[in-house]
């Protein structure tokens, strides 16, 4: 049943993540171009941009949990032969993965920024090293997304056990979403530093590292993943109990 949560969520404003994630490629491919008429900064442009369009991507994922769960919808989703903490997993994995299609549009833009040749690109595609890379800094990412995403979802659905005042709820709700963002994170990365105080982490320099340096490099970010995902089933499982209390679920 899950499986076909995922499915039901994923097709669920398609067409505007493929619009979005095709507006990050498209950036990519017109600014080398552009900026032969214009002298303007690029690369943070670019990098604006991509931020800008994340946050989107998130703020319409907030937007369906919102009313997918907490609006009129909840109790017709509700009535569907799965536990509530399915409905609110799926939830969450269909906002990670909207997030990694455009972390790669992303890397795809870059790409094309960069104007390689064919050889070039060529070369870059069928390096090994090049995609333990891609792979290492798209874990990176989701150190800092996924338990952003789950404290955003816990405060979204707190809004509805806390005051009736709606300023103060708002308040409430993004002040929970803030702390418990920065908690997630600051404690994946002291994981981190914990284990390798060294600055080889942030150099990412496989290709000429030794194979236990290699080895050390994978085993911090296991550590920090590891730790990313505790604090990310928290926030899952006190946003379950909080829907669950809401929606008066048994």
């Amino acid at each position: 049943m899950l499986g076909k949560l995922l499915k039901l969520d994923i097709m669920f404003g398609w067409k505007k993540f493929a619009a979005m994630a095709v507006a990050v490629v498209m950036t990519g491919i017109v600014l080398p171009y552009i900026r032969k008429f214009y002298v303007f900064p690029t690369w943070g442009f670019f990098v604006g941009l991509c931020l800008i369009i994340c946050a989107l991507c998130l703020y319409v994922c907030c937007q369906y949990f919102k009313s997918n769960l907490l609006g009129s919808e909840g109790y017709l989703m509700f009535t569907l032969p799965v536990k509530s903490g399915s409905i609110v997993l799926s939830k969450l994995i269909t906002a990670v993965f909207w997030i990694n299609v455009m972390f790669c549009a992303a890397g795809a833009a870059v790409v094309f920024k960069m104007q390689y040749t064919p050889a070039e690109l060529f070369q870059i595609i069928s390096s090994v090293d090049m995609w333990k890379r891609v792979i290492f800094m798209l874990i990176l990412c989701n150190i800092v997304v996924i338990p952003i995403i789950a404290s955003v979802y816990l405060a979204v659905s707190s809004r509805n056990i806390t005051v009736k005042n709606k300023l103060l709820n708002g308040i409430i709700a993004e002040i929970i979403a803030v702390v418990g963002s920065w908690i997630a994170i600051r404690a994946s990365f002291w994981g981190i530093e914990l284990y390798n105080d060294s600055e080889y982490y942030m150099s990412l320099r496989m290709d000429s590292a030794s194979k236990h340096e290699f080895m050390t490099a994978w085993m911090i970010l296991i550590i920090g993943f590891a730790i990313s995902m505790l604090f990310t089933a928290i926030y899952g499982i006190l946003t379950n109990l909080i829907i669950k209390k809401r929606l008066n679920l048994k």
